[in-house]
């Protein structure tokens, strides 16, 4: 006798044999079926994608490999200039006449502030001091890709534009000339403009071995374009040569004081005085007046800024006539109020004239006017 179990394989088993299943045997198999294809097409789907992945990774690495360097380049990486520190102008004891000092300066790219906001201009006119007109201005030519917003401003005031976080507003560092003898050697140093080259002065006079070689290295920026990676120098910055003066800037300051004094004091329109070294000749001072402050040079005249002992000529006769005169006092022939026939006259073929002339003078006036004829 077979038991229940026994018997309820066999009859299932006849019932496979013969084609005939349990409705509940039949649901699970046409259930297996089922899934089995689903499997099969996300199988087929899954090596279709990645065939296509495949495709079109293999495409970029080698069609599109150079469109995506530049576009990469372009937007993330960026050659920044290097700026080369300008030499120094020293006395002849190494006391520094003209030095250079880092500043910051604020440029943009028009082409980045297409989301700039009014609250944004309005921020960047306040901190920098320059009018919303001219930030517009410069702003609103697309053409550009970099435009200076305001130069040679403070580090601190450089970091409050950044801290506004702008994409497309960017700060370099730059140098800026300073002369702390002011006003005292302003006519024989000269100046720098704007771009630190030499305008005035020695500073003009010797600009080529004062200017050096600027550098450049490579540098990544994220999407609001701050630097997030130097990526090295490619051609490092050279300084400019110093240049060394034969003044002696103690004796500067002395003759500076003696002139401005007498000027002062004889309410004149302006002086010169050039001290030099009597053996070798060499330049220890040069001063003028009327002067001027060449790190604040707002509203200068021209007047001021003429170095008239490199400038003016005199004729030197005219240095001669109080060596003439202190003669004649010192030996009796004459006092400063002996009064002399001052018309014109001629000596051989050489006719003697003042350019201010007068029918007769006194020997003080005879120096007062530095009379040819007197």
């Amino acid at each position: 006798m077979l038991a229940n179990k026994d018997m309820q394989k066999l009859y299932l088993k006849l019932n496979a044999d013969a084609g005939v299943l349990h409705p509940d045997e039949r649901i699970s198999v046409r259930g297996i079926s089922t899934s089995n294809g689903m499997m099969k097409l996300i199988n087929y789907l899954a090596i279709a994608l990645s065939v296509i992945v495949v495709m079109r990774l293999v495409y970029i690495n080698t069609s599109m490999s150079s469109f995506l360097t530049k576009q990469f380049n372009s937007r993330v990486m960026r050659d920044v200039k290097i700026d080369a520190m300008r030499g120094s102008i020293t006395d002849r004891n190494n006391i520094p006449l003209a030095i250079s000092t880092p500043v910051s300066s604020i440029w943009a790219d028009p082409r980045e502030l297409t989301q700039l906001t009014n609250s944004q201009l309005v921020d960047i006119s306040k901190i920098l001091g320059v009018s919303i007109l001219e930030l517009n201005t410069k702003l609103n030519d697309k053409n550009k890709t970099f435009v200076y917003l305001k130069r040679a401003i403070s580090p601190d005031v450089a970091k409050q534009v950044k801290n506004l976080g702008i994409q497309g507003v960017y700060s370099l560092r730059e140098y800026k000339r300073y002369y702390p003898n002011g006003e005292v050697s302003a006519h024989l140093v000269g100046f720098t403009n704007i771009d630190d080259v030499g305008a005035d002065g020695i500073e003009y006079a010797t600009n080529k071995d004062l200017v050096g070689h600027d550098g450049t290295q490579k540098i990544m920026r994220d999407r609001q374009g701050s630097t997030i990676e130097n990526l090295g120098v490619i051609t490092p910055a050279t300084s400019g040569k110093d240049v060394e003066l034969s003044i002696d800037n103690k004796i500067q300051f002395i003759a500076y004081n003696a002139l401005k004094t007498q000027v002062d004091k004889m309410q004149a329109k302006g002086g010169s005085a050039i001290v030099l070294d009597a053996k070798t000749g060499e330049v220890l001072a040069m001063v003028n007046m009327p002067t001027y402050n060449p790190n604040n040079r707002y509203n200068v005249t021209p007047e001021s800024l003429k170095n008239r002992a490199a400038t003016n000529v005199f004729d030197p006769g005219s240095i001669m006539k109080p060596l003439v005169i202190s003669k004649a006092l010192n030996d009796g022939i004459v006092t400063p109020q002996t009064v002399f026939d001052t018309h014109s006259y001629k000596v051989g073929p050489k006719l003697i004239v003042d350019d201010h002339p007068y029918p007769s003078m006194n020997v003080a006036d005879i120096i007062k006017h530095s009379s040819d004829i007197g």
